[in-house]
Formats: structure tokens, C-alpha cells, sequence
């Protein structure tokens, strides 16, 4: 199974419960309850994933194309993808790291062996 199937499934739980909460804030006269401050805390840690997966997906697809590119015909372009490689393969893994320490500082059977 690949890593992106792995975190997808956290990522779909992590989506559903975004989508509650920003039910639950939008709400009239909310603001001002109990609990208001304790769900915006919750909302901007599922941002703390949600938007370096994005962007991840966004760098594996980039990838996938550089890599099309390098095989086509068209040499420049060949040559232009294959200088782009090795930024993407780069802010691909660094967002993959990103994306595990933040998956990962929640879950407390992390630090089991």
C-alpha cells in the first residue's frame, strides 16, 4: 500500500471533521459559547495537515508530468523537465515529512516500538 493511500484515509477523517466544525462556528451566536476557542484550536490543527496534502498531491502530480516530459520527444523540454526533477523529488519529500510529523504528533502509538 502506498503512502498516499495510508495518509488519504486520515486525511478523509480529517476532512469530515473540518467540515463539522466549520458547520458548528458558523453558526449565530456561537462565538461566544463554551467550546468556541477549543474548536477553533482543533480547526487550525486539521489545517496543519490539510494544506501541506494539498499541496503534496499537487507536487506528485507535478512530478508525474516532469517525468512524462523527460521520456517525450521534444528534447528542450526533456531537458527543462529533467532540471525541474530534482526540485520537485525534493519539496515532494520535505512535504511528506511534514505531512508525518503532523499525522504522526497525534497518534499516540507513535512513539511505540
Amino acid at each position: 500500500m502506498e503512502l498516499q493511500d495510508l495518509l488519504g484515509r486520515k486525511v478523509e477523517v480529517l476532512e469530515r471533521r473540518k467540515r463539522e466544525i466549520e458547520t458548528e462556528i458558523e453558526q449565530p451566536g456561537r462565538a461566544g459559547r463554551s467550546g468556541y476557542g477549543e474548536l477553533l484550536r482543533e480547526f487550525g490543527t486539521i489545517n496543519k495537515v490539510l494544506e501541506p496534502w494539498g499541496r503534496w498531491i499537487q507536487v506528485r502530480r507535478n512530478l508525474a508530468e516532469t517525468r512524462e516530459m523527460i521520456e517525450g520527444a521534444d528534447q528542450e523540454m526533456a531537458a527543462l523537465a529533467e532540471e525541474e526533477l530534482p526540485v520537485l523529488e525534493r519539496e515532494a519529500k520535505r512535504l511528506e515529512e511534514l505531512l508525518l510529523d503532523h499525522l504522526l504528533e497525534d497518534d499516540p502509538d507513535s512513539n511505540r516500538p
